[in-house]
Formats: C-alpha cells, sequence, structure tokens
C-alpha cells in the first residue's frame, strides 16, 4: 500500500485548527463522509428556512413603510390588495405568484398597477433567487479549500535498527520500499503525464526546483566531460506549506537542497581485471573495475583494495551502481579520491552500464554516447557504445533557515553544506524521541530557533537522506529511464540530453521521499522488518507528540472538512434573522402602542390579516341574515316582547339592540367595500 493511501486510513476527526490561517480563520471540522453529507443538507437546509423568514421581516417592512394610504383615494382598494398580500405572505414564491396573478384577476388594470404588480413581484423572486444560490453556494463557504485533514495514529514514530550487520536485511529492504513507493509517486506526479488522482494527497503535489545548466563543475575542473553540469535548487521548502507540519508561523522552518551534478571522466582509475566486487577471488571473466576511493556498501570497514564500481563485461544487460559520501561525518559507504571529494557537500556517484547494448541510432549524450557502427543480432545497422560504462556524480548541500525575522532584516540561516555540517554540537537539552532514533534537535544558535523550530528542525532531516543515492542504489536497472526502452538489446533512439532527464527523475524520487518522509512518521512506519521497532513518543515528549499531531493531507474520498467559522457565519446569522422575525412585528406593535406612533400602520397590519379578513365577511354575512329576519318584526313587538312588568327595557333588550345596530354598520361597511371593489374594477 502506497504512503499515501496508507495515510487516509488515519484521518483525524473532530475539531482541529489549521494554521494556514490565524486560529479563528483556521478552525475546522473534519467528518467522515455521511456525517458530513447530514451536515451540508443541514446547511442548505437551514439557509432555505432562513431565506423564509428574512422574507417574512421585509414583508412586514415593506407593509409598514407603505400603510397609512387615506381611505377614498381612487387606488385604496388595490393598494389594500398589495398590502393584504405582503402580510399574508406564506413565501416568496408564493408573494410573487400573488403579484403576476394580480392584474389578471380585474380587466381593465391601469399599466402603472401592472408595473407595480411586476416590480413588487419581481421583489420577491430576488429574495428567493438570492437565497437559492445561498444555499447552493453553502458548501462552498463552509467547506475548506482542498480539503485538508489532520492525520493522527497510536502508531506515530520512527523505525529504529540494530547497529552492525542485519541478516534479515529489514533496513534495507524498507529503504527499497520507501524508494519504489517514492518512484511511483514521482512517475505520477511529476513527469509529463499528471495524474490528478493519485497526487491529490500531499499538502502540494509537487515540490518546485530551478533547474539551472551549465554551472561550474562541482568536482576537480578536468574530471568533468565537455564541462557539462547541471544543478538543481529547490528553494526555500516551508515545514507547513510542504512538508504539511501544521505549526503557527513563529514554529515553522525552511528546508533548502541544491543538488549539482556532472558527467565525469573516471578512465584513468579504471582497469580491466579478471576479478570484481561479486568475486574476489576469481580469475574468471573479464571486469572493468573502478577505483574512485574505498568502499564498504554498509557491511564492516571500508575496504581501500576493493574498486568502487565493478563491471562485468559477460552477458548483454543495462545495469548500474551507486556510492556515496558524506561531508564531515567521517563516515558513509564511500571515501572519494581528492578530485571526488567535497569538504561541503555530501557526493553521490551512480554508474550506468551498457553489456553489449546496440543502440539503433547515434548519440552524443556523454553517458550515453554511442558511435561504433555494428550490426545487431537481429540483423540491422546499429551503432556500439563509445564506452562500456558512464558515470554520474552529484554534490549535494542542505540548509536550514528561521523564517521568522524583523521586516528588512537579513536572512538567518545555516550556511549551504552537507548533512552533518549544519549541526552543531549537541550540548543542550535531549528531545528523547528525537535522541533514541539517532535525530537530535538542530543545535545551531546563529539562526535565533525556538525548542520546537530546533526539534523541527531534526524531525525533517530525514529529508537529507533523500536524496540521490536514495532514489537509485535499491531501485537497480529499474531507475534507469533509458532501460525503459530497450527491446531484444536494442536500445531504442535516445535524446542527446538524456543524461539530464536521468538526474531530473533522480531528484524528484528524492523530493517525493522528502514529502512522503513526515507522513509515514505521522501514520507509523508501514515495514520494519523481523529486526526493527517503531519508537514512539512518551506522555512526557510534549514535543514529539505535537508532531504526531500535526501532520496534513488532503483528503478528497471519504472524509470532508468544514471552516468552523464559515459555519458559525451561516447559523449566526441564520439564527439572528429567524429570531428577527419572530420579534420584530411584536417589538414594533409595543413601540407604536406605548409611544402611540404610528398606531394607524399598526392597525393596518391587523386589519389585513387573513383571520381579520375572514371572520370581517362572516360578521357581514350574520348581519345580512339578521337584516332580513329582523325587518319583518315590528319596532313595537321588539319592545312589548322584551319589557319586564315596571315598563322598562330588560338588559337582554339592550344587548339585542346594540347587536342589531352593530350588525347594521358593519353591513353598511361591507357594501361600501362592494361599491368600491365595483368602482375600481371598471378601470376608473
Amino acid at each position: 500500500m502506497s504512503t499515501t493511501a496508507y495515510a487516509s486510513s488515519y484521518i483525524y476527526t473532530g475539531f482541529w485548527t489549521n494554521w494556514s490561517k490565524d486560529s479563528i480563520h483556521g478552525a475546522t471540522l473534519t467528518l467522515p463522509g455521511r456525517q458530513a453529507g447530514f451536515l451540508g443538507a443541514f446547511l442548505a437546509i437551514f439557509v432555505s428556512a432562513t431565506g423564509g423568514q428574512f422574507w417574512k421581516i421585509a414583508c412586514f417592512v415593506i407593509h409598514q413603510a407603505r400603510a397609512g394610504r387615506k381611505r377614498g383615494d381612487a387606488g385604496d382598494l388595490f393598494h389594500r390588495q398589495t398590502q393584504v398580500i405582503f402580510k399574508n405572505s406564506g413565501s416568496s414564491i408564493t408573494t410573487m405568484w400573488d403579484f403576476f396573478s394580480l392584474p389578471f384577476d380585474f380587466r381593465g388594470q391601469r399599466l402603472t398597477r401592472i408595473l407595480k404588480c411586476i416590480f413588487l413581484g419581481f421583489v420577491a423572486l430576488t429574495n428567493l433567487a438570492a437565497f437559492a444560490t445561498a444555499s447552493i453556494l453553502t458548501s462552498q463557504i463552509t467547506k475548506v479549500p482542498g480539503n485538508t485533514t489532520l492525520v493522527y495514529s497510536k502508531n506515530c514514530g520512527y523505525a529504529t535498527f540494530p547497529s552492525g550487520f542485519d541478516p534479515s536485511f529489514s533496513k534495507i529492504l524498507r529503504v527499497m520500499r520507501l524508494a519504489e513507493s517514492a518512484a511511483n509517486y514521482a512517475r505520477e506526479c511529476y513527469g509529463a503525464v499528471y495524474n490528478p488522482i493519485q497526487c491529490n494527497t500531499y499538502p502540494r503535489s509537487q515540490i518546485q526546483y530551478a533547474t539551472t545548466k551549465n554551472v561550474p563543475c562541482p568536482f576537480a575542473a578536468n574530471r568533468c566531460i565537455n564541462n557539462l553540469s547541471v544543478a538543481f535548487d529547490t528553494g526555500h521548502i516551508n515545514t507547513h506549506d510542504v512538508f504539511g507540519i501544521n505549526a503557527p508561523k513563529h514554529e515553522r522552518i525552511t528546508y533548502r537542497r541544491v543538488t549539482t551534478c556532472a558527467p565525469i571522466n573516471l578512465d584513468d582509475v579504471t582497469r580491466d581485471e579478471h576479478f570484481g566486487l561479486d568475486n574476489l577471488d576469481s580469475t574468471d571473466g573479464t571486469f572493468k573495475n573502478v577505483y574512485a576511493g574505498p568502499v564498504n556498501y554498509g557491511f564492516g570497514s571500508r575496504n581501500s583494495s576493493a574498486p568502487t564500481f565493478s563491471q562485468n563485461l559477460q552477458g548483454v544487460s543495462i545495469g548500474g551502481g551507486s556510492a556515496y559520501a558524506v561531508a564531515g561525518g567521517g563516515w558513509g559507504q564511500w571515501l572519494p579520491i581528492k578530485d571526488l571529494n567535497r569538504t561541503d557537500a555530501d557526493v553521490t556517484i551512480m554508474f550506468i552500464s551498457f553489456n553489449n547494448i546496440d543502440f539503433v541510432a547515434s548519440n552524443d549524450d556523454p553517458i550515453f554516447s554511442a558511435h561504433v557502427p555494428s550490426r545487431s543480432p537481429v540483423g540491422i545497422p546499429a551503432f556500439k557504445p563509445d564506452k562500456e560504462f558512464g558515470v554520474l556524480a552529484c554534490a549535494e548541500q542542505h540548509q536550514y533557515c528561521n523564517p521568522n525575522k524583523a521586516e528588512g532584516a537579513p536572512d538567518r540561516c545555516t550556511a549551504l553544506t552537507g548533512s552533518e555540517l549544519v549541526w552543531g554540537s549537541n550540548t543542550t537539552r535531549d528531545i528523547s524521541l528525537l535522541e533514541d532514533t539517532g535525530i537530535k534537535a538542530l543545535e545551531n544558535n546563529n539562526i535565533g530557533l525556538n525548542d520546537f523550530q530546533k526539534v523541527l528542525a531534526g524531525y525533517s532531516a530525514t529529508a537529507q537522506s533523500a536524496g540521490m543515492y536514495f532514489a537509485v542504489f535499491s531501485r537497480g536497472v529499474a531507475a534507469i529511464s533509458a532501460s525503459e526502452t530497450v527491446y531484444q538489446f536494442l536500445q531504442s533512439p535516445l535524446p542527446n540530453d538524456q543524461w539530464l532527464i536521468e538526474l531530473s527523475k533522480w531528484f524528484s524520487v528524492g523530493l517525493a521521499g522528502i514529502q512522503q518522509g513526515p507522513l509515514e512518521f505521522a501514520t507509523g512506519p508501514q515495514y520494519v522488518g523481523e529486526s526493527g521497532t517503531i519508537v514512539r513518543p512518551d506522555a512526557n515528549d510534549t514535543f514529539g507528540r505535537q508532531l504526531c499531531k500535526s501532520q496534513v493531507i488532503r483528503e478528497s474520498g471519504q472524509y470532508q472538512s468544514f471552516s468552523v467559522l464559515g459555519m458559525s457565519l451561516v447559523l449566526g446569522l441564520g439564527g439572528l434573522i429567524i429570531i428577527l422575525s419572530f420579534t420584530v412585528e411584536p417589538a414594533v406593535s409595543h413601540f407604536q402602542r406605548k409611544h402611540k406612533k404610528g398606531n394607524g400602520r399598526r392597525e393596518q397590519w391587523e386589519q389585513d390579516d387573513k383571520l381579520h379578513l375572514l371572520m370581517a365577511d362572516a360578521a357581514r354575512q350574520d348581519s345580512t341574515d339578521m337584516t332580513v329576519a329582523d325587518s319583518s318584526r315590528s319596532s313595537e313587538d321588539l319592545e312589548t316582547e322584551d319589557e319586564k312588568p315596571g315598563g322598562k327595557p330588560s338588559h337582554a333588550s339592550f344587548i339585542n339592540q346594540a347587536f342589531f345596530f352593530e350588525r347594521r354598520s358593519q353591513d353598511i361597511e361591507s357594501t361600501f367595500a362592494e361599491k368600491c371593489l365595483e368602482f375600481t374594477g371598471s378601470g376608473v
């Protein structure tokens, strides 16, 4: 399983702070996909409901602003109808429909009234469209760009292995697996064809770097072929933005790698012999042995009599080899000869061999040079390589900087040097997690690192080991891109700068290794073999535990991150609108009653209520029925029936007469309203 796929199994769910922003804007909630779907749906429904309540407030405000027209105006009935619509609006869509339908209820309406209905309908439509759009865009407001998530695992830590020879080869096998994983990622994400599905996990899909050709030879000038050389420079890589180590600005550092490479000539230290590295005591076969300095290849002390590289000239294949040296460290598998030794850079040497491989076309590349006419075993014209092997060597330098400085102040950085030389004496207090794993906090007081930055520098030092040697040594012929175009011992045509292509791909594999290192620490090593163990931070290791909870990735599948600020704004503003929708009307009514201002508007609001209108209509019907029934009775009957023996009218008589006159009054008002309706409907 790849490191990125493995990391997806350890997504932290809950609240956390994304320090790409400040503590407020970076507050984040990560949920599994199912729960995230429910939350997203709830927010969309909530915004839609808020839109309905906002329209309720708008209707009240518009009604009150338009209230107060004196009765008897020519347009009073039309005005009253629009006011009734606002008062009894169920939603913006029903209000819109009512206004668009109103001109059709009465033929011959004036153009100004039709335009007014259209305008008021569009007011309702605007509210509907605005909140419908807001409901859709809620996911964009609340979700975190790139869907950044936090990784956490109980297995967080480093893999350690016993010192000395390990018969299980657990450490070597682990590095081989890491290199293969990095190579697969580099192939998908650093090549000409970019695979977005595979490259969406790390905070940055690629670590950008600059390529500069024709730089000075990184070794003795006589060693560089045709003065060809190239430099790869990552620039300052921020541990937060690129490594994905989630930390505030004052706890970040930057790391830089500069790798300068060249094709080199080692003819003067190459011999034809009858033994090789794989069989030092044999006299069978013919070997090309290169003596560029003693090596040990990880076992015992360096052997000064053994060749640095040995090629068996028997057989047909493309092959390779490599060795590395650490500047100032007194260790490493190789001690370079003087012309290749650097006191300020680690050195890696790579060999590419061509055992009886024929080239279909001639080539001027300094490594893959082929000009010797030949005929291939299949009978077609071809070219033999000019040499049995080519050699590339690289000088790698590292640098750390403290990005926290006053404006205009000079950069606070270590020297650009070898991996061991950036470290000072280890005199300050130990950091248990890092000390136990053979990695120490960066001690360089010249750049003013705080305690956590020192630990972070040591933590990110795993990047130093993911260099050219990491990209080549364990992958064999698979590390050579040219081998991918060999068929039946025939090498297809290669560009004349194939050596640059090889170096670029190796550098990219190293960068992919830099990306996977911190992530593998956070999730825990996937492979430790038989002899490896995982060192986890203990309860007292504050910085170690902090690092375990600081790795972020981009997760595009099973989890979703939300902005807490975005959700708070949506819920807070929506909740405020909903509360106002229930309180603004009684609050305004209370103010109008208390200060005796706008009582007419308040009364119109109450009178335009649909229940009030229904009661008025029912009262009108009752009044009409009573008028018809009571007209058949004489006033004398009423007086005789309801008078008590003393000659005074009874209490019931007063009630009946009051009710009768009240009904008559309401009937007259209703008749007047009907006449107004007829008057207005005639188009006047």
